[in-house]
């Protein structure tokens, strides 16, 4: 009988590969050495400082000649670490003074530095204390000589306890096409790594290092979150030829890559990529997005214990719209709550947040955190294409007010011979039952609209969409859900107003479709989605498509 468990799925579809048991955080050796012994641990600690930084060389290499510069930066970052001289002093001295056995001082030397880097408030700082443990870990195989074992000629997943940005980022030079954790986070660099690689990555996976045996052929089904072994040779091949299909498709779709996002009759459709952060901006200038189409924001604030810094917020934003130019980068201001829950906004436990204080509503409500966000927005607008984005409105006051004080910044940015670009657009999301009904009333004062059908869905037919036992409530081709679709788009055509959509509908085969013909003029999906889109976008006309509509809703 197959050993099954499970886990939370971030990216990917299906991996199989033999286990390899990553160990981190394992005790090292500690024992006192004699005088005359240090030279020889000085001498040990040099050999693998000089040894790691090559192979964080190479790795920077390769990533740099395919193009991967923002993921090159990653492993620069553990590089400057390593020549960090407070971390090199603090190792040399407990080897030269406190005679300290090189692995304790390696060890101890490191995390007093991880320590304070877990307690800065700024969260791009917290994040590196993961670069620091990956650095200290490559440091004390080398020093064991367990680094120059190769993970061997066949295809790897790998299990560990937390996972390191830089064990994504060389991955497929290692042959690892899955990974299994049993912390992890959605929002950590690592697992937003994972997706911009479309790696196969399943976390908060409970007692994944002692449940299987090294060297034991697993299967990563990302779809159903699980993690199975022992499985009889017939179960192998099924998942097997699953996996020979989901790779054939996928080289099938690479042959859209280059080619522009047109109906069958070619008419042009954005097709744009949904991003978190700064990282995943590699893969969609990969699948060639026409831009970002939406640009979840509430990643700097659910990653830290601290409300992200206006300098910090700008930091993230800039990289993102200076890599897209001139691309058009919707910046949609913090959407936290419901599922999305940031310590730094300590938000009250509700019954049913989902219809709680969220998004917009807390913006609204606690200024200076809207204000520091708009700024750095505003501030990141100098450097591209900029377009900003409010989530869950329900009332023409919101959109005034929400303007009002874009207004005030940018008299503030003025008087601080602050750069911004002054016609930057100001959108909304159409994502609730009040937003389809009263639309028409506030086009006046919206620039462009993004149909998030995600919560739209979830909002016009009651149904929660992360309870399992709703999942077969949860439908777009729900009439109700059509038909508000529709509305939104009639109601931005008769205006003369830009609409797309960028929730999950707009990567279903069998809706793209339906949205094309409602009007829409951009659909926005997670870029390893786009080609897929491409490909269904090619077998419909603009004719077809309206047929399609008629036959949804009539």
């Amino acid at each position: 009988m197959a050993t099954i468990l499970k886990g939370t799925g971030i990216s990917g579809e299906l991996a199989i590969g033999c286990l390899r048991i990553e160990k981190q955080g394992e005790r090292v050796p500690e024992y006192r050495i004699d005088e005359r012994q240090v030279r020889e641990h000085s001498e040990r600690f040099l050999s693998a400082k000089t040894q790691a930084d090559a192979a964080l060389g190479k790795l920077k290499e390769e990533l740099n000649e395919d193009g991967r510069v923002q993921e090159a930066e990653i492993i620069a970052v553990q590089q400057e670490f390593l020549d960090d001289p407070a971390i090199l002093s603090g190792i040399n001295e407990r080897i030269e003074k406190d005679l300290s056995n090189v692995e304790s001082a390696v060890y101890q030397g490191f995390e007093e530095t991880i320590l304070v880097f877990e307690q800065m408030e700024d969260a791009y700082w917290q994040q590196r204390s993961l670069d620091l443990k990956d650095l200290r870990s490559r440091l004390l195989k080398l020093l064991s000589g367990e680094a120059e074992e190769a993970y061997g000629d066949k295809d790897v997943i790998v299990a560990c306890t937390e996972l390191y940005p830089a064990m994504v980022l060389s991955a497929k030079k290692n042959r690892v096409v899955g990974f299994l954790v049993e912390q992890g986070a959605r929002t950590s660099h690592a697992s937003i790594l994972a997706k911009a690689f479309d790696l196969p990555l399943l976390i908060q996976v409970p007692e994944a290092l002692e449940t299987f045996t090294g060297e034991e052929r697993l299967v990563l089904d990302i779809g159903s979150a699980e993690v199975l072994g022992d499985l009889s040779s017939e179960e192998y091949q099924e998942y097997a030829q699953k996996l020979a299909e989901v790779e054939n498709e996928k080289t099938r779709l690479l042959r859209y890559r280059d080619m522009e996002a047109r109906t069958k009759d070619g008419v042009r459709i954005e097709l744009a990529a949904n991003i978190v952060s700064a990282e995943e901006v590699g893969a969609a200038l990969e699948n060639k997005a026409d831009g970002i189409g939406l640009f979840r924001t509430e990643f700097l604030y659910m990653q830290s214990a601290v409300l992200p810094s206006e300098e910090e917020q700008f930091r993230s934003y800039r990289q993102v719209v200076e890599r897209m130019a001139p691309a058009s980068v919707i910046i949609r201001t913090l959407d936290a709550g419901g599922d999305k829950q940031a310590s730094c906004l300590d938000l009250p436990k509700e019954d049913n947040p989902f219809m709680g204080y969220r998004a917009i509503r807390i913006c609204l409500n606690e200024m200076e955190l809207f204000k520091t966000q708009i700024r750095a927005i505003l501030r990141a607008s100098h450097y591209g294409n900029v377009r900003l984005m409010l989530p869950m409105i329900i009332s023409r006051e919101e959109i005034i007010r929400s303007r009002e004080l874009v207004e005030a910044v940018k008299d503030e940015l003025r008087s601080e011979d602050i750069p911004f670009d002054d016609r930057m657009e100001i959108g909304i999301m159409a994502e609730t039952p009040a937003s389809v009904v009263s639309l028409p009333d506030w086009l006046d004062i919206v620039d462009f609209v993004s149909i998030g059908t995600n919560d739209l869905t979830q909002y016009m037919l009651a149904v929660d969409r992360t309870n399992p036992k709703m999942q077969a409530y949860y439908d777009y081709g729900n009439s109700a859900v059509l038909r508000a679709i529709k509305m939104i788009c009639d109601a931005c055509t008769a205006q003369d107003t830009w609409v797309g959509v960028c929730g999950e509908m707009a990567a279903e085969k069998d809706w793209i479709p339906f949205l094309v013909g409602c009007g829409v003029k951009e659909l926005s999906v997670g870029a390893g989605r786009i080609n897929l889109v491409k490909q269904t976008l090619e077998q419909y006309s603009m004719v077809e498509c309206e047929d399609y509509i008629k036959r949804h809703l009539t």
